[in-house]
């Protein structure tokens, strides 16, 4: 139960840094690690905290002061706790390098991320094996975060060797590149029809600037018009407030993210179902119908839902 600390902070930045890493999104994929370290930290070390200040009380519930087995679960208490920490720091970072493109590509860091959590446990019993004779069950306990500082000071060294130099800086623990995130971005945040329009317009003279097709360049600015205005006709929630931007980037080809937090939807199943429909006068589809004859001729669409937040995700093939 106490493991559900630090893997469920590990998972949740495994969902959340993916959204921001895919879209190359810099920023937001370290603020997303920042975030989800400290916080890992804070609880675990709370849960830390708490059990060893209640030692005393949680070994009574089931043992006499008097038994051997309540001194033996006491230290327990004591020493088990404070791997904690080091399980979510570790486990943070192994998400992070699991995310690369590197990693998934040429299997770059696969020996990290994939050979770690058998290291782990290996390292583990191999602790307690060799001190137990000097420690007694101590080392079962101690095995835990001693493992842990292991896995982290691997890390480190890998860090090191691959920044070429000592680092404590989050973007080189990451190790995330130079050029990540450094493509041309336009991002702008929406809560109404007028906003949609100028970001639309906004969006095409992106394109122009950056010496899109102009071709390209007016469908971007009619694609970012139909899913961000659909985004607010008929996602949105009436009784909450509800975030929504657009993030638009030029890596090789132009890539247009709608993000919201609203009803979910997804316009891909409507897309199915508009392949097999006739168009009417009158069609409440018309723009889905226009999205999808734009992407199949120009490029592709895809749809996420990750943690409860939407995202519209447009590639176009384009020239510049």
């Amino acid at each position: 139960m106490l493991g559900a600390i630090p893997a469920g902070h590990a998972d949740a930045f495994g969902s959340m840094g993916g959204v921001h890493y895919s879209a190359k999104d810099r920023s937001a994929f370290v603020e997303t690690a920042q975030f989800a370290l400290k916080s890992c930290i804070i609880f675990s070390a709370l849960a830390m905290l708490t059990l060893m200040f209640a030692a005393d009380d949680i070994t009574e519930i089931y043992f006499l002061p008097t038994d051997e087995a309540w001194n033996i679960s006491k230290r327990m208490l004591w020493l088990f706790p404070s791997f904690l920490v080091f399980n979510g720091i570790c486990g943070i970072f192994l998400r992070a390098y699991n995310l690369k493109e590197e990693y998934r590509t040429q299997n770059k860091d696969a020996w990290l991320v994939d050979g770690m959590p058998i290291f782990e446990n290996v390292t583990m019993a191999l602790l307690a094996a060799a001190t137990m004779p000097l420690i007694g069950s101590d080392a079962v306990w101690l095995s835990f975060p001693v493992a842990e500082l292991i896995c982290i000071a691997i890390i480190a060294c890998s860090v090191f060797k691959h920044a070429g130099k000592v680092t404590f800086k989050l973007d080189d623990w990451l190790k995330v590149n130079d050029n990540f995130g450094k493509a041309p971005t336009l991002e702008r945040a929406f809560s109404s029809l007028e906003d949609v329009t100028n970001i639309s317009a906004e969006v095409v003279n992106f394109c122009r600037a950056n010496r899109v097709d102009e071709n390209i360049a007016t469908v971007a600015g009619v694609v970012t018009e139909e899913l961000a205005g659909n985004v607010l006709l008929h996602g949105v929630k009436s009784s909450e407030n509800c975030s929504s931007y657009v993030r638009v980037t030029l890596n090789r080809h132009l890539y247009i993210r709608i993000y919201d937090d609203n009803r979910k939807f997804d316009p891909r199943s409507e897309m199915k179902k508009i392949a097999s429909e006739p168009a009417r006068p009158g069609d409440e589809k018309i723009g889905l119908r226009i999205v999808k004859n734009i992407t199949d001729r120009y490029g592709s669409f895809d749809y996420q839902n990750t943690a409860g937040i939407n995202t519209s995700i447009v590639e176009l093939r384009c020239c510049t």
